[in-house]
């Protein structure tokens, strides 16, 4: 009984080669979107937004990218459902992974909910050639945190031509409503470097 041939080790190797650069021209756009964010975050994210918020699943894919960027931050799947400059709500799913031994969210995850509201809404309200960087954290708890939980931050930036520090505040609330937590994000935000 004889067996059919092999494909030539030459078309794998082409396929293999094809992906591998499809792959590295996605790191490097990748990579170019996060060093435009870093460098100039207002209108890269707010432009992100534009160009994902309309299509099917583009807000998932927003969240998506801020993760990406902040890696961290991508760790507990938070999930922008709103946003314009200066606002944002991310909503964060009750599921093992952000739980803890009391099975209610985690501590950490409810600080890392809160920093991924209130970095958005800070990093939307840059105007062009400003950026910022955290520089303390601090959280109050309410009750435990249960659910699908919702974090909202709101900020309103002076006009900034020189280095300043400023305090975000992101409110965190369960399904019914109730206050969980509320996040204190304090800023060192200045005009970029050149």
């Amino acid at each position: 009984m004889s067996r059919a041939p092999h494909p030539p080790l030459g078309g794998a190797r082409e396929v293999v080669i094809r992906c591998t650069q499809s792959q590295r021209e996605q790191e490097r756009a990748t990579m170019g979107m996060i060093d435009e964010f870093a460098n100039n975050p207002g209108p890269a994210i707010r432009g992100m937004w534009e160009k994902l918020s309309s299509k099917p699943g583009g807000k998932y894919l927003f969240s998506k990218s801020v993760g990406w960027a902040a890696p961290y931050t991508g760790t507990i799947d938070g999930r922008v459902i709103t946003f314009e400059p200066g606002y944002c709500q991310v909503e964060l799913k009750d599921r093992r992974k952000v739980r803890n031994h009391f099975r209610s969210v985690h501590a950490i995850a409810l600080m890392n909910l809160g920093e991924m509201a209130t970095g958005v809404a800070m990093c939307s309200a840059f105007p062009a050639g400003v950026r910022g960087i955290v520089t303390g954290l601090t959280i109050d708890f309410s009750k435990k945190a249960r659910g699908t939980l919702v974090c909202t931050s709101r900020v309103e930036l002076p006009e900034i031509t020189e280095s300043m520090e400023f305090q975000a505040e992101g409110v965190i609330h369960d399904k019914s409503g109730d206050e969980v937590a509320r996040v204190t994000a304090k800023w060192k935000v200045g005009p970029s470097k050149k």
